[in-house]
């Protein structure tokens, strides 16, 4: 499900609805290639790919557990209602949840993550560690950041060989 939602999101970010989005990203700094290295998509109408899982057969109780719905009996969860989002991946780089930062300045909150699920627990995953585990055992070394939206942009200035991982708290 994840895997699809990320998918969903990236094809949102692209379309007339991930417009404004696509601006802030841009006036972070943040360049289409590093978009697509970084899956960074657009969490518009959480209530779509809820209906989107249905039709797919998956069950209310397997998208409850998976964090997408909030119960059977209640609304959507909101997790994947702060746009932009950064898949968050395990280790092996299987999708596991999604962090969301606020366009507006006055959003609130801020920041959110998936809730923590069976497969994803915040404080066990490092950030981009996926791509960055090779790297850091042949330098022997690395730099943690706090934040996958401090280390998305950092990124972008580093040379290509010195890998960086964002731990997530």
């Amino acid at each position: 499900m994840h895997e699809m939602a990320q998918e969903a999101f990236r094809a949102n970010l692209e379309s007339a609805a991930g417009e404004t989005a696509r601006a802030y990203l841009a006036r972070r700094g943040v360049t289409p290639e590093t978009i697509a290295q970084f899956g960074l998509g657009y969490a518009s109408a959480p209530a779509a790919l809820v209906r989107m899982f249905g039709k797919r057969n998956f069950p209310s109780a397997q998208m409850e557990q998976s964090g997408w719905w909030a119960s059977a009996t209640t609304a959507v969860s909101t997790t994947a209602s702060a746009p932009p989002d950064v898949s968050i991946h395990n280790e092996s780089g299987k999708v596991i949840g999604f962090g969301g930062r606020a366009l507006a300045a006055d959003d609130t909150p801020k920041y959110l993550n998936s809730p923590e699920t069976a497969i994803y627990k915040k404080s066990q995953v490092l950030y981009n560690l996926h791509r960055a585990k090779e790297t850091i055992r042949k330098q022997d070394r690395v730099i943690l950041w706090k934040a996958t939206w401090m280390r998305s942009g950092s990124r972008r200035r580093a040379s290509p060989t010195w890998w960086r991982a964002a731990a997530r708290r």
